[in-house]
């Protein structure tokens, strides 16, 4: 077993070789992911799925970052990391816990869905859509309200239920966003060394394991000036989860894929689902926050 240090994370008892210092230290008697130093092979022999970064089947997933590491998850259960020469941690650990993370998550039969999860009013508000519309920035602005963070970027949902489970106290913020909240980024630190972006530690974070989902925001743009918010109804609902999760292409194998199925339709049958519609040129995740707060309270009403 991997020695060192001991996370927990995600619903899940981590030891890693590696030190995550964004992550909740834990003690426990048994592991349910191990992280390790090691050699790691240079192609599976059996992939389901081939692209230009990685390599993938129902129980493997093989990464490989130029000048970082090459990964390999098997199981559900272990992540081995042969770093590249010259590599540091922090840019290690980026991927660790973004798509190996994720190849994780569907090897356990978790599904992992791109948004992020602020707590308000002892539940879980999921703000999801693509990379770069704003999510984790709309988050961040729930997060200056006074509300508990609970994931940033990556929500693992829960196999048994419609919790979403605690990510770790941390969200990555470009500088622009920190200082619209006036917020100098050069108090934090980069989440890389050569990139921009800066690590900052939650002021709050849910002291729960795993939060109910009471509602779930998915996050578009248009060429209009106008925000709006509607309810999603009918068969679109289970494509607007479909289309948000995490690494979907990871799923693989009969198992995932029908983990994937029913995940999707138990959340699109018993969670309301909301559609935002921003301004392409424009994204105040102020005045959405907003509309967030005055939808719950209209839901709650």
């Amino acid at each position: 077993m991997a020695s060192g240090f001991t996370y927990k994370a995600f619903g899940l008892n981590i030891k890693s070789e590696i030190e995550l210092p964004e992550l909740i230290t834990s003690t426990f008697q048994k592991a349910d992911v191990e992280i390790v130093f090691g050699k790691v092979p240079h192609q599976l022999q059996e992939a389901s799925l081939k692209a230009a970064r990685f390599e993938i089947n129902a129980t493997e997933f093989l990464l490989s970052v130029d000048d970082v590491a090459r990964y390999y998850v098997c199981n559900g259960n272990k992540i081995t990391i042969e770093p590249f020469s010259g590599s540091d941690n922090k840019s290690i650990g980026i991927f660790l816990l973004g798509s190996c993370m994720g190849a994780v998550f569907h090897q356990r039969l978790i599904v992992p869905l791109h948004a992020s999860a602020v707590e308000i009013n002892n539940q879980a508000i999921l703000v999801s859509g693509k990379s770069g519309i704003g999510k984790s920035t709309i988050a961040f602005s729930l997060l200056q309200k006074g509300f508990p963070l609970i994931a940033d970027d990556i929500c693992a949902i829960s196999r048994e239920g419609l919790d979403v489970y605690a990510g770790f106290p941390q969200m990555k913020q470009w500088p622009v966003t920190l200082e619209k909240f006036e917020i100098n980024a050069d108090d934090y630190e980069k989440i890389r060394p050569n990139l921009e972006k800066r690590a900052f530690p939650a002021k709050s974070f849910t002291q729960k394991e795993k939060i109910p989902i009471a509602a779930i925001f998915f996050v578009t743009s248009h060429n209009k000036d106008d925000f709006t918010i509607d309810e999603i109804q009918g068969i679109k609902k289970f494509n607007f989860i479909k289309e948000n999760i995490y690494r979907n292409n990871f799923s693989q194998g009969e198992q995932s894929a029908l983990a994937v199925f029913q995940k999707i339709g138990q959340l699109a049958s018993n969670i309301p689902l909301y559609h935002i519609i921003r301004p392409n040129t424009e994204s105040d995740p102020v005045k959405i926050s907003d509309l967030i707060i005055k939808k719950l309270q209209q839901q709650q009403s």
